[in-house]
């Protein structure tokens, strides 16, 4: 076949340079030789077919991007990076909800703990109180015991002195010598009944006081009943408040421990979502 060089048109070699990525060199056309002009046609078809073949079975990227990939939809790896950076972010924030709530139960088990506390002190000293108040009530009821067996000895001492009186052999009158003092001569009789009648008078002042001592030992022994009573009923609630107390600090020593297993997994979180951001950052520079 003979070619003169009107005929021949570059447009083939420009098009097969941008197929192939190829700067083709300039061919420069000869008249009087037009073999080696298609000589030189066939040698770039068939280099750049080669090329083409090369790139599309083991992906030389030196020829250029590899066509079985798509340049903009990102890769499977970075697909699965992503993935798994937003699965382990939601985790987190899971977890640091579960540590915040964790710390809010841990306050208000610490606020609980101080008011049950001032309560239980409260019980104590409402319990000291009232059993001193029994233990004085209770003295006060000797007191009176002591003072009416005293009472009781007094009045049997006084019936004594009353018989004592009453059986005395006496003569009737004491006169004196002198007529001058006979204005003065008390009859012993008179003298005897005054006696008698203070003594009947005191003896009914002591059976009064008896009396009286009486009422204020039964009041005593109602109130010891009620304090021993309030002893022991404040003696209940402090033990139901200490009680309280225990099982709360047991709770908090529960809930500390959770918060501190919660705080490493959520301080393991933080490092591994750090991890995935380096590890996705790589990957997107990659692709």
């Amino acid at each position: 076949v003979s070619l003169t060089a009107a005929e021949v048109s570059f447009k083939p070699l420009s098009l097969l340079s941008r197929r192939t990525g190829l700067a083709l060199f300039d061919v420069k056309l000869h008249p009087a030789r037009p073999s080696r002009l298609l000589s030189r046609y066939y040698i770039a078809i068939s280099v750049g077919i080669l090329m083409s073949s090369l790139r599309k079975n083991i992906g030389f990227q030196a020829f250029g991007t590899d066509p079985s990939r798509d340049s903009t939809t990102p890769s499977a790896s970075l697909q699965n990076v992503a993935a798994s950076f937003q699965e382990r972010t939601a985790q987190l924030t899971r977890e640091q909800s579960l540590l915040q709530q964790t710390q809010r139960n841990l306050d208000n088990l610490d606020q609980n703990e101080k008011q049950q506390n001032r309560q239980a002190a409260i019980y104590r000293r409402e319990f000291v109180q009232a059993r001193q108040e029994r233990d004085a009530a209770e003295g006060n009821a000797l007191a009176l015991q002591e003072k009416s067996a005293a009472l009781r000895e007094e009045i049997q001492f006084l019936h004594k002195e009353i018989e004592g009186f009453k059986l005395d052999p006496q003569n009737e009158n004491e006169r004196h010598q002198s007529k001058n003092e006979e204005a003065l001569i008390i009859p012993q009789r008179a003298r005897r009944q005054i006696y008698l009648d203070y003594l009947h008078g005191r003896i009914s002042a002591v059976e009064q006081s008896e009396q009286d001592r009486e009422v204020k030992r039964k009041k005593l022994s109602e109130a010891i009943v009620y304090l021993r009573e309030k002893c022991s009923e404040v003696e209940e609630r402090k033990q139901v408040v200490e009680q309280q107390i225990r099982e709360k600090n047991e709770t908090m020593l529960r809930e500390t421990a959770q918060g501190q297993k919660v705080a490493i997994k959520v301080r393991a979180a933080l490092e591994e979502r750090k991890q995935l951001r380096e590890d996705l950052r790589r990957a997107k520079n990659q692709s």
